[in-house]
């Protein structure tokens, strides 16, 4: 019992060690070097993300597009608070409806029962091990060999924009972009900004994709830490600066906002 104990102790500490390995793989060479951006974490423990300071008093007109809504809305509601506008995603129609209840008592809200992919559509969903959870996911990323498949409706980011922001995107002085789908965050964020999609000026996504692959599948992890870094690079060449990670949530904000951050 007790070498059972030692061995399960021993594997933990392994998962643990290669997943902040991972992390730092990924972002090496990203940093932002110089005089660091003050982020303001707004949400709950499990629900909450990092917002660069001085985008919280900005006057000007600003939105959160909010994919993944789940059954947090912490964060959603504190941008409402900041004077933001949101429209906020989510594929479960029992997401959308729990959201609708939370943020009954604000107007500058839209929730669409959609998720977001790289085509419209419907789409097959991979179910998560635990039946209380809501993490549904394009990708299969808990990896879930007995997965239950159901199909939801998806829809672009250009889309979104054109039937949802009635093309007025342009009059947003700050455009967020949160996304925590299930590991399906690089394909589209990839897709979009090749296209013709509008600057979005500060990014928060959850990679924690690469967490997720079990301990001893070292090549499909392997290949996830080279197309991540792939993704940063593209990032960065579009002109996107890494401000802040938090596990395995990453933060970038756009070069020519950086004047607002200092």
């Amino acid at each position: 019992m007790h070498r059972k104990k030692s061995t399960s102790r021993m594997k933990r500490i392994l998962v643990s060690a290669q997943r902040h390995l991972s992390i730092f793989i990924i972002k090496v060479g990203f940093n932002r070097k110089g005089k660091s951006v003050r982020h303001l974490r707004l949400g709950t423990d499990y629900g909450g993300w990092w917002v660069p300071e001085v985008f919280l008093n900005q006057e000007n007109r600003k939105l959160l597009i909010s994919a993944g809504l789940g059954h947090d809305v912490s964060f959603e509601k504190e941008m409402l608070n900041f004077g933001f506008e949101v429209v906020g995603l989510d594929p479960l129609p029992e997401c959308v409806e729990y959201a609708k209840v939370e943020l009954s008592n604000y107007k500058k809200i839209s929730l669409i029962n959609k998720g977001l992919w790289i085509s419209t559509g419907k789409i097959d969903f991979y179910s998560p091990p635990s039946k209380n959870s809501d993490a549904y996911s394009i990708t299969n990323s808990h990896f879930n060999e007995n997965a239950e498949i159901l199909q939801f409706e998806v829809i672009t980011l250009v889309q979104l924009q054109q039937q949802f922001l009635d093309d007025l995107i342009d009059e947003y002085e700050l455009v967020v972009l949160k996304l925590d789908i299930e590991g399906a965050e690089i394909q589209i964020l990839s897709d979009y900004l090749s296209g013709p999609g509008k600057k979005l000026d500060f990014l928060a996504v959850e990679l924690d994709s690469v967490s997720l692959i079990p301990f001893w599948k070292f090549g499909e992890r392997f290949a996830a830490i080279i197309l991540a870094r792939k993704f940063m690079k593209q990032l960065s060449e579009l002109g996107y600066v890494l401000t802040l990670t938090d596990g395995y949530n990453f933060h970038w904000i756009t070069r020519n906002k950086l004047s607002l951050v200092g």
